[in-house]
């Protein structure tokens, strides 16, 4: 694989989330490549549309000074919001495609047995779908 030259980072503010922007930090310095921030925002039962897009869009705000503040140069965030409640892996795989990625970025939380059959994982799911090789980052 050359190296990549837009290399998309799907955050959700977590640890493991924390650990994959420093991982394509470090890639997208060393290579080059555009970094993208993509976050899903996931619906809210105590929130109109609106507000949880307000507060979707500041979190991804949020995102993007984390990762300027620890040393990436982000050429672009992407809000997507989430209405189905189980789509987020669907939205990183099709803007990944979109933007014509070459490197997907993602943290996992590492769950297992009984969690992960009933929860998902949507870093297992991108690894599975995604037209690009994708790195996974765990704690």
């Amino acid at each position: 694989m050359a190296f990549p030259t837009k290399i998309p980072l799907a955050t959700d503010g977590s640890k493991d989330a924390a650990l994959a922007a420093r991982a394509a930090i470090d890639l997208s310095n060393q290579s080059g490549a555009e970094l993208h921030v993509i976050h899903v925002g996931q619906g809210s039962l105590t929130l109109s549309p609106t507000e949880y897009r307000a507060a979707a869009q500041e979190q991804l705000d949020e995102l993007v000074k984390e990762v300027e503040d620890a040393g990436g140069t982000v050429a672009e965030a992407h809000l997507r919001m989430d209405t189905q409640g189980s789509m987020e892996d669907e939205n990183i795989v099709g803007l990944a495609e979109e933007l014509g990625a070459d490197l997907i970025v993602i943290g996992s939380r590492g769950l297992s047995g009984m969690k992960r059959l009933l929860m998902g994982s949507v870093s297992e799911s991108v690894v599975r779908h995604a037209h690009c090789p994708v790195l996974v980052v765990r704690h």
